[in-house]
């Protein structure tokens, strides 16, 4: 067998260099001040702040567009129905005025006002006290029990009974959209 040479005849196999001491690095001594702490803290609470008054703002802004927005999609529906305003045709006409109306408030007052009976969501309208949908109790209440006639009773209306609840409808949808004034005491 042939003797194991070294890959580098320079390096003699038998010297063994020590290992060298170990150098310490220095680290920074931690601070001792809180006021890096404290300013991180405020400028998070700050960021968060202007975050959260941003979404409000948005919020608001969209909510302002909705509601016109709501309501010339429902005055464009009553528009569209117009065409069922005779007496064979008063039954689907007070079906679909009952809807547009029912599905204004539901989306505009977030009343589920589409999954009751008329005398459900009236109950429901008394007892929660919604102050802007209030002052319309009356006219709603004779707009549902009239649209429950041409429904349910097997009753024809009349021409001059769908112009009546179309101009229910109207008034309703057209009033509520306006912005509110300040009360005064």
């Amino acid at each position: 067998m042939k003797p194991l040479q070294t890959p580098n005849p320079s390096i003699n196999a038998d010297d063994i260099r020590p290992i060298r001491e170990a150098v310490e690095i220095p680290v920074p001594a931690p601070e001792t001040s809180a006021w890096p702490l404290v300013l991180q803290v405020l400028i998070a609470v700050f960021v968060l702040v202007a975050i959260v008054l941003l979404v409000l703002w948005l919020r608001r802004r969209i909510a302002a567009n909705r509601v016109p927005n709501l309501r010339k999609k429902s005055l464009k529906q009553l528009d569209a129905i117009r065409s069922l305003m005779k007496p064979e045709t008063s039954r689907e006409y007070a079906i679909e005025v009952s809807n547009i109306l029912r599905h204004f408030i539901e989306e505009r007052f977030h009343l589920p006002s589409t999954r009751q009976t008329s005398e459900e969501f009236l109950r429901e309208l008394t007892t929660n006290g919604n102050e802007d949908l209030g002052v319309y109790q009356n006219a709603l209440s004779n707009f549902f029990r009239q649209c429950d006639l041409g429904k349910f009773a097997a009753q024809s209306l009349s021409e001059e009974d769908m112009r009546v609840l179309e101009s229910s409808a109207r008034d309703v949808i057209e009033s509520e959209c306006q912005p509110s004034t300040p009360k005064t005491q």
